[in-house]
């Protein structure tokens, strides 16, 4: 998959790829040797990409690298540590993911939406003439 730019995180991995790798004082070259071991053919390019977030990473691929690492996959994946989700989240991808909101202003905007009606009588988003008359007969 593409790559959708520098201000956007695509995966959650990198972070710990990039801290396995310097563990073991491989280079992202050496590591990407290991990954064509296992059958996935990787470049150095692609697993620089893959630490700075730039780039997906799937399911398949995270096998790959927890295999080269000798780590479940689950150990990929940042630790939340009884935490909730939005503050780790937060912590690793900063403000670069529009998809990244608050808890409190989703539920603000879920509540603008119940109060705004629409969502308690989806008929009143129909042509004026039927709305006027939903409106004669009290809304409903």
């Amino acid at each position: 998959m593409k790559a959708r730019g520098k201000d956007h995180i695509v995966n959650v991995v990198g972070p710990q790829v990039r801290r396995l790798r310097w563990n073991e004082e491989w280079t992202q070259g050496q590591l990407a040797e290991k990954l064509q071991d296992e059958g996935w053919n990787a470049g150095r390019a692609r697993i620089a990409k893959i630490e700075a977030g730039i780039t997906w990473v799937s399911v398949l691929e995270c096998m790959f690298l927890a295999k080269a690492f000798g780590v479940t996959v689950l150990e990929l994946l940042p630790k939340l540590n009884g935490q909730p989700i939005f503050p780790v989240a937060s912590k690793i991808v900063g403000r670069r993911v529009k998809l990244l909101v608050t808890p409190e202003d989703i539920w603000a905007a879920k509540s603008a939406k119940l109060l705004d009606g629409r969502k308690f009588c989806p008929r009143l988003r129909t042509k004026s003439r039927a709305r006027k008359r939903i409106m004669r007969h009290g809304g409903f």
